[in-house]
């Protein structure tokens, strides 16, 4: 394990396999109306890549010539041809555009008479809110949330039988538990599967498994903290007991 700590160093500046006469330079991302972590940022001359953490900042190899993208679904995809002068300076600062996605509205004009000329005549936009559509504008519930709504905000029949069933209690554990698989996705999207499965040897197939079964080391809650490198160390501190557990079962 002690050959496995030195990793974690090399992981937070985003490439292990470096390649000959390449350069790691440092960069950061900026955007004046939304965030800027997870922001893709892809090599496509060496094919490798990298994502920027919550400070928009990232680290990546390059060598004159390459040709870098940054995207997000939320901001403008951005292309950057890298020049002897950035490598000189090893370091970049992107600015990113919010990319704005609006829907075109539909207009209803007031019906011309063909024996008047009419110069002003009403402009009606429509849309699910003007049209007064029952929550329009409110965000999309997941199943679970609405059944606990439903036993929430329903007739004392409702939450007496809720109460009774345990079925409160169930919606209540299965939200827990989306909110926690939510998490775990995130750790891994953080982590990258390069990481896991490359040096971490972690089979495709048993990444979630694995994450899984470091939950129950904290690895969620230093998340939310923000303490990602002390996920990262419980991430490879458990690597051997989860393989010998996964032996122990084989052998049973």
């Amino acid at each position: 394990m002690k050959h496995l700590y030195p990793l974690i160093v090399l992981f937070f500046c985003q490439q292990i396999s470096a390649q000959q006469k390449s350069t790691t330079i440092a960069g950061k991302i900026e955007s004046d109306s939304t965030e800027v972590e997870n922001v893709h940022i892809y090599n496509i001359t060496a094919n490798i890549g990298t994502i920027s953490n919550a400070y928009g900042e990232f680290a990546i190899l390059v060598r004159p010539n390459d040709t870098l993208t940054f995207s997000d679904i939320q901001l403008k995809t951005k292309t950057l041809i890298i020049t002897k002068e950035i490598i000189a300076q090893r370091r970049l600062m992107i600015k990113m555009i919010v990319n704005i996605n609006e829907l075109n509205e539909i207009v209803l004009e007031k019906p011309k008479n063909m024996f008047l000329v009419e110069t002003n005549y009403n402009r009606v936009p429509v849309n699910a809110i003007s049209l007064g559509i029952p929550n329009a504008g409110k965000p999309v519930l997941t199943q679970t949330e609405r059944k606990q709504n439903y036993y929430k905000k329903g007739g004392s029949i409702d939450k007496l039988y809720g109460l009774l069933s345990g079925e409160t209690k169930k919606m209540n554990k299965l939200q827990e538990a989306e909110k926690e698989d939510e998490n775990l996705i995130k750790i891994r999207k953080y982590l990258t599967d390069f990481f896991l499965i490359d040096k971490l040897g972690i089979p495709p197939s048993k990444i979630m498994p694995y994450l899984n079964y470091c939950k129950s080391k904290g690895i969620i809650h230093y998340f939310r903290l923000e303490n990602k490198m002390k996920v990262a160390d419980i991430i490879i501190q458990t690597r051997e007991e989860y393989f010998n557990s996964l032996e122990v079962e084989k052998s049973e």
